[in-house]
């Protein structure tokens, strides 16, 4: 708090202000170091392990959470959650309690939890809206709506990789390091019954 008295404000005193200033310019270097330091080794890991979706999701994060995720994030998260066991359950459960009749969002809404990949570490939660258009006996035009929030909320107990990243983006998050951004992707598939 007072580095720029050499923490003793009582013996030293800084009388031109200059002090101040270094001791804050100081601070603003080491926390853009920091950050420069995480996202170089973040991009190295996420790069080599397969994580493109998360390693987009993440900068966006560090350095322009404003707006929605880029069209090829979009479409990252589209090719890979539409293969998705968590996307073809919900879509499955949608289909089924409409009775064989088209369905509309607002009857099939809810959340995914991923389980595995990338999906698992980059998104993790995501809101859905599924609607759905009947256009023979086993064959629909599905719609889906994913949406959340990139955010880290809470500390994860262990010691596996998904906690270790998470208890890192909780830490950039509540350090200023990471910025909160929400996130869309709407995207059409056909789904056989």
């Amino acid at each position: 708090m007072y580095l720029y008295v050499s923490n003793n404000p009582v013996i030293h005193n800084d009388v031109d202000g200059y002090g101040f200033g270094l001791a804050l310019l100081v601070g603003v270097v080491i926390f853009a170091a920091a950050k420069t330091v995480i996202t170089t080794a973040s991009n190295i890991y996420l790069a080599t392990t397969g994580c493109a979706i998360s390693n987009e999701m993440f900068n966006k994060a560090m350095y322009n959470p404003i707006g929605n995720i880029s069209k090829g994030t979009q479409k990252k998260i589209m090719e890979e959650s539409r293969g998705s066991k968590e996307v073809k359950d919900a879509i499955k459960g949608c289909v089924k309690n409409s009775n064989g009749k088209s369905f509309d969002s607002s009857e099939c809404k809810g959340s995914f939890e991923f389980k595995t990949g990338d999906l698992y570490y980059s998104i993790h939660n995501a809101n859905y809206e599924i609607s759905g258009n009947k256009i023979d006996s086993s064959l629909w035009n599905i719609n889906i709506k994913m949406n959340d929030v990139y955010d880290f909320t809470k500390i994860w107990k262990g010691t596996s990789k998904g906690a270790l990243a998470n208890n890192l983006g909780f830490f950039m998050q509540h350090t200023g390091m990471l910025i909160p951004y929400k996130w869309e992707v709407n995207y059409n598939m056909t789904y056989y019954e």
